[in-house]
């Protein structure tokens, strides 16, 4: 669980790495954002759950096509995050 915080924190500055003069707002409607899409999939796990691990199991497996169908259609797979000028 550890390691998840870090790395959604991180993924959360480099989505916001472009949008530096408006930091607060973006910040701000990034984690709207993923609050309500992270209410919607826990409704509908929490309620197809009936006592055991296949629901939750499904929930997991079904979040991480998912991410992997996103992460394919984007493109983010072999792109490397920029390096700005300090």
């Amino acid at each position: 669980m550890f390691l998840l915080g870090l790395t959604f924190g991180n993924c959360n500055a480099i989505a916001l790495e472009r949008l530096g003069h408006v930091a607060g707002l973006a910040a701000a409607i990034t984690a709207s954002i993923l609050t309500l899409v992270s209410i919607a999939v826990a409704a509908v796990i929490g309620l197809s759950f009936d006592m055991t691990l296949v629901p939750i199991f499904l929930g997991y497996a079904a979040c991480g096509a998912g991410a992997l169908a996103l992460m394919t259609v984007s493109g983010v797979r072999g792109k490397r995050v920029s390096q700005r000028a300090a």
